[in-house]
């Protein structure tokens, strides 16, 4: 097996029964997410940019005021997310998203669902998109980002100073957005982390996945849906990974058994347990 093929959701145990049982996996809503504020990180360093360029540049020009504004506002269409990492025994993640440990990390065929990872683009988001997605922690990268969003940016500073103003700044902010997605503070880095990220069409109903709701910290909350395919020859898990404080391990039979039962193949996905010393 070639683990550089893999990737890792890590997760508490019952959202393992619940992919597993479901065959599927929950793409949540950004906006309701733990790390909300990781994703306005690469937004966050534009305002700065912005407001130092306005100083530097001395003028009076609207422009300036309402592309700030815009990034001030976050996401314009809600986007939403799984995410993954290449790791599958990170001790921050078991404690964060697995239970404090006692959950699982389970290890999906890169090539299962069919979405080539790629590098995002610079676009206004004004169709239906599914893609995967690598975070960018590099900062050489995320101001290669924003030196190339700044020039645009300055270009439409000096076109439309007069008229178009609220559209342009609307369309600066939308370009950077679609970067903003998938950069984080490079602090998180060890995360390693992947992303499938779906954006509905903007007006029209969803064409590739389901939506449901569930609730969340008392709070009802949309999700899509990415369903195992069932025209795949190779399995969706490869791998599963117990977390450190995860009691399965003391009787592997019943897990085996739940494997099979959700119609994969035991056989097929190899059970490790963590390395970290966690308690």
């Amino acid at each position: 097996m070639n683990k550089s093929n893999i990737i890792y959701h890590y997760c508490g145990v019952d959202a393992f029964m619940a992919i597993l049982e479901g065959r599927a996996i929950r793409l949540g809503n950004m906006r309701k997410m733990n790390d909300y504020v990781e994703h306005n990180w690469l937004l966050s360093l534009a305002r700065s940019r912005l407001e130092a360029l306005q100083v530097k540049e001395s003028t009076s020009n609207p422009f300036f005021p309402m592309v700030i504004s815009e990034l001030q506002k976050g996401p314009i269409v809600d986007s939403f997310c799984a995410s993954f990492s290449s790791d599958g025994d990170i001790l921050s993640q078991w404690r964060a998203y697995a239970d404090d440990g006692c959950g699982f990390a389970i290890g999906f065929n890169t090539g299962y669902f069919t979405i080539e990872p790629r590098e995002p683009e610079m676009t206004f988001f004004d169709k239906e998109t599914l893609a995967e997605w690598n975070v960018v922690y590099d900062r050489a990268r995320q101001d290669e980002y924003l030196n190339g969003w700044i020039e645009n940016y300055l270009y439409y500073a000096r076109k439309y100073a007069i008229t178009d103003k609220e559209e342009n700044a609307n369309q600066s902010y939308r370009l950077l957005w679609t970067k903003s997605i998938t950069c984080k503070n490079p602090k998180f880095s060890e995360e390693k982390e992947t992303r499938i990220v779906y954006v509905p069409h903007p007006t029209e109903q969803s064409r590739l996945l389901k939506k449901g709701y569930r609730i969340r910290s008392k709070e009802i909350t949309s999700f899509y849906i990415l369903p195992f395919s069932e025209e795949r020859k190779e399995p969706p898990v490869a791998r599963i990974v117990l977390g450190p404080k995860n009691t399965a391990r003391n009787d592997l039979a019943e897990l085996l058994e739940f494997i099979d039962y959700c119609g994969l193949n035991h056989r097929q996905v190899e059970i490790v347990r963590s390395e970290a010393t966690y308690r």
